[in-house]
């Protein structure tokens, strides 16, 4: 089964941009000539993706507003290709994870497989990562997620993602057994997940039972957890390409200054 729709979650607080974040929701600060929020919409349609939702909060709305009112002037900041994806908005009014985003979004990804795109993960590549997962999916037709090789001096913005524990199948292809808490600590050279994901249908089968076993937001991998638990293979690929952490300073100001350097 082709997947065709893809969630983008723009609900969080953006705890690390504060007090910036307060006044402008993080996905809306400008990245080279257009905003954070654009490039995870214009990687899911040059992934192929013909449906998108965007998770908001009641006050990230502007979000929202963005594309309903500026449509004529996104078509030329960001191009002809945001025409071919049709926008769908949902609220989460509680800030109670990834995966209570995710869970609100149930209605619009039905019974189809789906991608999951981190806004404040933005790339610079030749092929999209979400294409690349489409891709492994394709062949097993199972949860997928990315993975990157921690670059050497740029621990630092790899803090938020996820440590893994797996099996190399070939071709840049895991089998993850594992997924570890997101506070262990970085180091140059491992592999960790970065906020890519392909999920099928089952995957709303298990959040219930991990919102029980947990207390306060729900995280995506502690769903994940126990979709491997009940005997599921979750596999990960080795994303191409460079990543920038826009969730930080450090990363934002990176990016910042690439993106400017190379026209956006």
């Amino acid at each position: 089964m082709q997947v065709t729709r893809a969630i983008i979650p723009a609900a969080g607080l953006g705890t690390r941009l504060r007090p910036f974040t307060k006044k402008v929701p993080k996905e809306l600060f400008p990245l080279g000539r257009k905003l954070v929020i654009d490039y995870a919409l214009e990687e899911a349609v040059r992934s192929g993706i013909e449906e998108v939702c965007v998770i908001i909060s009641p006050r990230k709305r502007g979000v929202k507003e963005r594309y309903a009112q500026e449509y004529k002037r996104l078509l030329r900041e960001v191009g002809e290709i945001i025409n071919f994806v049709r926008l769908s908005f949902v609220e989460q009014k509680e800030p109670l994870g990834l995966g209570d985003a995710i869970w609100k979004a149930r209605k619009f990804t039905g019974d189809q497989p789906f991608a999951v795109l981190l806004p404040d993960n933005v790339f610079r590549d030749e092929s999209p990562p979400t294409g690349q997962l489409m891709q492994l999916f394709s062949e097993y037709r199972t949860c997928c997620l990315g993975m990157m090789v921690v670059p050497t001096s740029q621990a630092i913005f790899f803090t938020s993602a996820r440590k893994l524990v797996y099996d190399e199948l070939g071709h840049s292809v895991y089998r993850i057994e594992k997924i570890l808490d997101d506070q262990e600590p970085v180091r140059e050279g491992e592999i960790r997940s970065i906020g890519r994901y392909i999920l099928v249908p089952s995957f709303f089968d298990y959040c219930p039972r991990a919102r029980e076993r947990t207390s306060g937001e729900l995280r995506e991998t502690d769903v994940l957890t126990e979709y491997l638990q009940d005997g599921h293979q979750l596999l990960g690929r080795l994303i191409e390409g460079k990543r920038f952490d826009t969730g930080t300073w450090e990363g934002y100001s990176q990016a910042f200054v690439e993106f400017i350097k190379r026209g956006g």
